[in-house]
């Protein structure tokens, strides 16, 4: 560009920044290009280095340049960055994983302690563990073509067949010496990811859950609707196998397990027990439950109730004489008995009401508390279905009264809250004060009761609670 072309605005400018340069202000002083033969100031083809050696030499041994020659310099420079950053990347590429085989993460995950793992393209694997995702240590991030071909080789053709068209699948999947997972594998942003959930090879006992000793009578009980809620990874899969191992160390019954997919693998005991998983034994949840019916079940579990149709079949399944226990959704007792009414139509909710209050016998619902120790452990609410519980399902405006029913019925039914199993935790050094603060109802009416302040005592339940 030629002086005569630029304002006489920019002229002054320019001049003007010229000489504070040559005084040596460090607040207007241009970065100096790297030194000549350099790979930054290298030519790439357009001679553009040797120019910027050139203007660089005469800037040194003389201060003033003609205006034209100052803005040719500075554009050299910009050019010359530009060349030496994208040297920088091309030459430090991002660290990704070596072909890496999935049993070979999950085992390394096992390894920390890890219950849940995640694979996304450009990220090293993540692990939960106690409740916390974090990068898998030591792990390089995987390319979304490393993790599509992770997600291929767990998927027999017919699941990739319904992949292509589902884009997203659940299956179980074991290693030999590593242990059994629960694998979810989607699409997001066009790439392929996963989510692996570990399962112990063990199936679980009551007992070791610390879980309360109200459940092992519901789970020997004859008939009738049992419910266990809450959040995701809230533990309800692993609840409802301990409570089908007690049947199985205790009853001749038949048990059917309908699942999606399949996590625990029972070993026959007294018990008789069947698992079929959804997409490989049986095409969905409610077909599965209505066949069930005519396989001489005494007790039926169903992994998950997610519509109206499969909801309405339990409910049938635990009126007829069956132990129907299932999981749901709900973040507690009160939530889960809407939820269920919610299934149906408004025609049909008084009426569900009562079937719900003829058939149901307990909701159990669950969290997960970080211990002291490091680990996790279950606060239980639990309502049975007994007393005043069952006029605050058939009628609506009563539901609210069902907390405090749950705290006075300890004793009698074995009923709990949140609230008095976070205390009674807290009282056995399991969990600190301010977890159970953070994930109690009523965090201040806990704080007062664990001062020694409360209108009522909290009587811990016992194995002489009826659970009926």
């Amino acid at each position: 560009m030629e002086v005569r072309r630029l304002s006489r605005l920019h002229q002054v400018q320019h001049r003007a920044e010229l000489r504070r340069t040559s005084q040596g202000n460090p607040e207007v002083v241009l970065p100096r290009a790297t030194a000549p033969g350099s790979a930054s100031g290298s030519g790439s083809g357009s001679g553009s280095g040797s120019k910027l050696d050139k203007l660089e030499a005469r800037r040194s041994t003389n201060s003033s340049l003609e205006l034209v020659e100052f803005v040719e310099l500075s554009s050299c420079r910009v050019r010359a960055r530009a060349r030496a950053a994208k040297s920088q990347r091309i030459s430090t590429p991002q660290r990704y994983a070596p072909s890496m085989d999935l049993p070979a993460i999950c085992k390394a995950a096992l390894a920390e302690g890890a219950s849940d793992i995640h694979l996304k393209a450009d990220r090293p694997p993540l692990i939960r563990v106690n409740g916390k995702l974090g990068p898998l240590p030591g792990a390089a991030a995987l390319t979304g073509e490393q993790v599509g071909r992770l997600a291929w080789s767990v998927l027999s053709p017919p699941q990739r067949e319904r992949f292509k068209s589902t884009l997203d699948l659940d299956l179980g999947w074991a290693v030999p010496g590593i242990g059994r997972f629960r694998i979810n594998i989607y699409k997001q942003r066009q790439q392929v990811g996963m989510a692996l959930r570990a399962i112990p090879d063990k199936v679980p006992e009551l007992e070791d859950l610390k879980l309360p000793p109200v459940l092992k009578k519901l789970a020997l009980i004859p008939r009738g609707l049992v419910l266990l809620t809450g959040v995701t990874g809230s533990g309800k899969s692993t609840t409802l196998a301990a409570m089908v191992q007690e049947i199985n160390r205790n009853l001749p019954h038949h048990v059917l397990t309908i699942e999606d997919p399949i996590e625990f693998q029972f070993e026959d005991d007294m018990a008789l027990i069947n698992q079929r998983e959804i997409g490989a034994d049986s095409v969905g949840f409610s077909s599965a439950l209505r066949s069930a019916l005519r396989q001489d079940p005494d007790v039926i579990l169903v992994s998950e109730i997610r519509d109206r149709e499969t909801m309405e079949i339990a409910l049938s399944a635990a009126e007829t004489g069956h132990l129907v226990m299932a999981s749901l959704h709900a973040l507690n007792a009160q939530e889960a008995i809407t939820r269920v009414v919610d299934f149906f139509g408004d025609g049909h909710q008084q009426s569900i009401r009562h079937i719900l209050a003829g058939s149901l016998r307990a909701v159990i619902s669950q969290r997960l508390v970080p211990t002291v120790a490091g680990g996790r452990v279950a606060a239980v609410e639990v309502l049975i279905n007994a007393g005043a519980v069952t006029e605050c399902i058939t009628r609506e405006a009563r539901g609210r009264e069902i907390t405090d029913l749950l705290a006075g019925g300890t004793a009698q039914y074995g009923t709990q809250t949140f609230d008095q199993s976070l205390y009674w935790h807290h009282q056995d050094g399991t969990i600190s004060k301010k977890e159970a603060h953070r994930f109690a109802n009523n965090p201040e009416d806990l704080a007062l009761r664990m001062s020694g302040i409360s209108t009522s005592d909290w009587v811990r339940p016992s194995d002489k609670s009826s659970g009926q």
